[in-house]
């Protein structure tokens, strides 16, 4: 496994964003933003790529054309899902280009948490603030994945669910998938009641009483094996986004008013 911090930090047009190592290949493009180089004020200062939590349309949606403009892409590749913290995985096709980018299109995918595809020229993206994002890629069938990863997917499965469906749909072998745990809420500062820490193995619920913290990250990571990617595959991001929430949009630090970060990948 490996570990890394922010990943390696780009910038591109004042739009700042992460990338992994362990996905560094020329038929690849991937991303983490941070929260800042957008045009967005307040709490959603100011890169923050979300419809969905008060912020102006108009403000989102500059946001999206500079982080599209900072990876070399154009944002009607991009592809949203509406994320409803459920295991559902969807087969994306170039038939989906473009959908969820503009909300008055009311064109977004329904009720998934993790999208995968074998088709090149599209950007798959989840928006984060807190919950994990999970890369997958297999560089030798060339098939991408990406997973929002909160507690409540993580406990149906959700990453375990996505790496399956690579395997069956696309005939990818575990043992050749890459993944990346990007930046998240780490066990440092992730505090869960007992009816969310009962839903977990205990080896991965640290205190005693009535807030303990859970090792979301890890837990992820046990899923991925489980499915069949190797420990030596796995790269993990130690930075909290709760620790971080200059850098990264946390819901918990900022007490659930909050804008999204963006994470996305694509086939080239």
């Amino acid at each position: 496994m490996l570990v890394s911090v922010f990943g390696v930090d780009m910038s591109a047009q004042g739009v700042e964003f992460a990338v992994f190592s362990l996905l560094k290949d020329s038929r690849l493009i991937h991303f983490q933003t941070k929260r800042h180089g957008g045009v967005s004020t307040g709490v959603y200062n100011s890169l923050n790529a979300g419809f969905s939590v008060g912020d102006s349309y108009e403000n989102v949606m500059r946001n999206r054309q500079l982080i599209a403009s900072a990876v070399g892409k154009d944002l009607s590749s991009f592809v949203f899902c509406r994320q409803i913290h459920g295991n559902n995985v969807v087969c994306v096709t170039k038939a989906d280009k473009g959908r969820g980018v503009d909300f008055l299109r009311h064109d977004i995918i329904q009720d998934a948490d993790a999208m995968i595809t074998n088709e090149s020229g599209l950007v798959l993206c989840v928006k984060t603030a807190d919950c994990i994002p999970v890369f997958l890629y297999a560089p030798e069938t060339l098939v991408v994945g990406i997973v929002h990863a909160g507690w409540r997917g993580v406990s149906m499965c959700v990453v375990e669910k996505a790496v399956r469906q690579m395997i069956a749909g696309y005939g990818v072998d575990g043992s050749e998938i890459l993944a990346v745990l990007g930046v998240g809420c780490g066990v440092c500062c992730y505090e869960v009641g007992a009816e969310v820490a009962n839903l977990f193995p205990s080896d991965y619920v640290y205190g005693n009483g009535a807030i303990v913290h859970l090792d979301l990250k890890n837990i992820i990571r046990e899923q991925l094996m489980r499915s069949g990617v190797l420990p030596s595959n796995i790269e993990v991001s130690e930075v909290c986004s709760i620790c971080h929430s200059d850098s990264f949009f946390s819901a918990r630090a900022q007490r659930g008013v909050v804008g999204y970060g963006l994470a996305g990948i694509g086939l080239l």
